[in-house]
Parts: structure tokens; C-alpha cells; sequence
């Protein structure tokens, strides 16, 4: 096993993006990763993981706790958090607090509520609420200028 560098491990700790294959990270994180980055969105199952990144279970939750600070169903679970929570800063009017919890990955609703209020400091609902009404207050917004000129 290589020994991790702990300021890279600090660095990608604090990160929500998925670390390049040129990185100073172990092989088969890198695969593991570069695996996740297409199936967000989809059921993990870490046995399944390992086997895409080469390694044994245990081998590979070792790798994701040294090198990014969190086990790999954790490491999911944050950035899906993450994903949903740009997906509810940049909803469209038509979408819902449901279908972009179920788009980012979660099945279980009020699990994503918690889980994301604890993350975030508030419910999926205010932070689309909240962007809705900063959006309605935007000069450059559509609909703010077309309410100006009636």
C-alpha cells in the first residue's frame, strides 16, 4: 500500500469533485471513482465497487476513509447531497423537490430531507423556495422584466 500524502488527503477530504486518474491516489480508487462518476445516480453496492476497482471490500473502505475522509457508500451519499443541491439552486419552475431527489439518487424522501437539512442547515424545499423568490427579484430575470414593462 502506498502511503498517503496528507495534505492531498486533507485536500480531497474537503472536495465535492471527483478526483482526476492523474492524481497521487491508489489505482484502484482512482477506477472506483472514475466508475462512480457515471452511476451516481444508481444503487451502490460495495462488493460491486470493489470488484469494478480491483481490490477486496475492506481494501477499498481503507483507500476511501485515508485518501478522501469518508467510506465509499458515505462518499456516494455526499455527492449525491451535492448534486441535488445544485440541481435545487438551478431548478426550472416545473421541477420538484421529489423528482430531483430521485434523479440525484435517493429513494427513501424523508431520509433525503434529513440528510440534506443536516448537510445543508435547511429542508430541499426552502433552498428551492429561497432560490425561486431571489429569482422572481432579479432585474435580469424574464419575468421581472416583463412585469416591468406592463
Amino acid at each position: 500500500m502506498s502511503t498517503p500524502d496528507p495534505a492531498a488527503a486533507k485536500a480531497y477530504r474537503n472536495s465535492t469533485e471527483v478526483p482526476d486518474a492523474s492524481s497521487a491516489l491508489p489505482g484502484d480508487l482512482v477506477r472506483a471513482l472514475g466508475w462512480l462518476r457515471g452511476h451516481l445516480s444508481e444503487p451502490i453496492q460495495l462488493e460491486q465497487l470493489a470488484q469494478i476497482a480491483g481490490v477486496r471490500p475492506r481494501t477499498l473502505e481503507m483507500h476511501f476513509k485515508v485518501f478522501l475522509g469518508a467510506t465509499p457508500l458515505g462518499w456516494v451519499r455526499r455527492m449525491r447531497l451535492a448534486r441535488a443541491r445544485l440541481e435545487l439552486l438551478n431548478a426550472s419552475p416545473r421541477a420538484t423537490v421529489t423528482g430531483i431527489a430521485l434523479s440525484s439518487g435517493f429513494s427513501e424522501l424523508g431520509r433525503f430531507a434529513g440528510q440534506y437539512r443536516k448537510a445543508f442547515g435547511e429542508l430541499p424545499s426552502m433552498t428551492m423556495q429561497r432560490t425561486r423568490s431571489s429569482a422572481s427579484f432579479d432585474i435580469g430575470h424574464p419575468a421581472t422584466r416583463l412585469r416591468s414593462r406592463a
